[in-house]
């Protein structure tokens, strides 16, 4: 911004030279005025006295020339020093006035006029002075309201860049395939590698809680410089304790300064040899219990973390709690499988004859070959007709006592009955039944052991 003495201006003459060349040159033309009147008025009266008085008259009118010449000169010389005078009275404060204008119109300093002469331009230059120092005032309160607002807004803008840039990985993490298929391996690396590349630390890793939370486990870590998937050794409890009940207590340990916080200094061991100068470390939490830990590490100096930094951390290890929930999901789905393979195997190869049949109606759905024996039909007769009643018959104060004893303990032990055979043969068997559920409603598993061979003739 140019000065206010700059361009054009400054060769412009200031109005104290225009008033005082003004006011000398009045002086003077009133000067030569005077002095062009006082020849005239000799001459005039030396024309018109009569002549024997003008020898006399311009005898006194020499006499008096230099006296009148000297007095005019002293009143010409105080004029000007007069003019002199009320030029600067009056120019000093209107430049002091057109200064401070241009310098507040070009957003520098403004000068104090501190004027002494008591008239009306000083009042109006204090005034003005008042008036410019409080616009000074209020322009460097404004620039550094500005500085501030611009401040936030870049600070804003980078969060919001941030936020963006946290739910566009949070997205990605939530269609890995890996999170709920139960490849805990590959989920753990996927939620390392996220919080390494937006975070912008060096190392990531996942812990989890073992030996009843007497042992932190690496189960992955991520350090960006090489690009690699590391192992770590296990921290226990009883060596760091101090950062174990920091982890139980909170959400998140963000440790601006690791080596000096009370909550991660007794990890010294483990930081300094890496260079590790700030940690955020967030609980990952199932049913309430921490049972486990994200652990994002920035090497260097101190780091304050922000809270959408610990937003996006937070929203990891909820991927990792998902993680884990769908491995622990696919572990008994596998184990139920098993389980359902084993009984399979032992129902359909039991030398026993075995049904499972609904509670509701009686209508059979799987029997063994031991029982087809028994019954004396084949597969394909069992899936034309599946109604218990219809094959075996049992009789109706067996089929009662069996109905009491589910009713009452949920199974029945050992009740003989006579059941008749669709071939219309009779056997004697001891049937054992117990309620059972079948793809989530009720049924009965029943065992029929054929006594009839045992019973002795009389």
């Amino acid at each position: 911004m140019p000065s206010p003495d700059s361009g054009e201006g400054a060769h412009r003459p200031s109005f104290r030279s225009l008033l005082l060349g003004a006011l000398v040159g009045l002086v003077l033309s009133g000067a030569i005025a005077f002095a062009t009147l006082w020849l005239v008025f000799e001459r005039r009266l030396a024309a018109a006295v009569p002549p024997e008085v003008a020898p006399m008259v311009n005898a006194v009118a020499v006499d008096l020339t230099p006296w009148f010449a000297a007095i005019f000169l002293v009143g010409t010389l105080l004029a000007v020093a007069a003019a002199v005078r009320l030029a600067k009275a009056l120019a000093e404060p209107l430049e002091r006035l057109r200064h401070n204008a241009m310098a507040l119109a070009a957003e520098s300093e403004v000068d104090r006029s501190n004027l002494k002469v008591p008239h009306e331009v000083a009042v109006l230059a204090a005034a003005f002075d008042d008036m410019a120092g409080r616009i000074v005032t209020r322009r460097k309160e404004l620039v550094r309201t500005n500085s501030e607002l611009a401040r936030t807004r870049d600070e804003l803008a980078a969060r919001e860049e941030r936020l963006r840039r946290h739910n566009a990985a949070l997205a990605a993490i939530a269609r890995d395939p890996a999170l709920t298929a139960g490849d805990l391996g590959r989920a753990f690396r996927a939620i390392t590698e996220a919080a390494s590349s937006f975070l912008n630390v060096e190392r990531a890793s996942v812990w989890r809680m073992a030996d009843e939370g007497r042992r932190l486990a690496c189960e992955d870590l991520y350090v960006r410089a090489m690009s690699s998937h590391l192992e770590a050794e296990s921290l226990e409890a009883t060596r760091y304790p101090a950062y174990f009940a920091a982890l139980r207590q909170g959400r998140h340990i963000a440790a601006a300064s690791a080596p000096t916080d009370p909550r991660t200094a007794e990890l010294a061991d483990y930081l300094a040899p890496l260079g590790i100068g700030s940690m955020l470390d967030t609980a990952i939490i199932r049913s309430g219990q921490v049972i486990g830990v994200l652990c994002v590490e920035h090497v260097g100096g101190a780091r304050t973390w922000t809270v959408d930094e610990e937003a996006f951390a937070a929203s990891l290890t909820d991927f990792a709690t998902l993680a884990i929930e769908a491995a622990e999901h696919r572990r008994d789905e596998e184990a139920l499988r098993a389980s359902e393979r084993r009984f399979a195997r032992a129902f359909f190869e039991n030398p026993a004859a075995m049904t499972i049949a609904r509670r509701s109606d009686g209508r059979l759905r799987y029997a063994n070959r031991a029982w087809l024996k028994l019954a004396g039909i084949s597969s394909d007769d069992m899936a034309r007709e599946r109604e218990l009643e219809s094959l075996l018959r049992v009789d109706p104060a067996a089929r009662a006592a069996v109905e009491r004893q589910l009713a009452s303990d949920g199974a029945a032990r050992d009740v003989e009955a006579t059941v008749t055979l669709p071939n219309g043969e009779t056997r004697r068997c001891l049937i054992s039944a117990e309620l059972v559920d079948i793809d989530g409603e009720p049924g009965v598993l029943r065992s029929w052991y054929d006594i009839s061979r045992f019973r002795v003739a009389p």
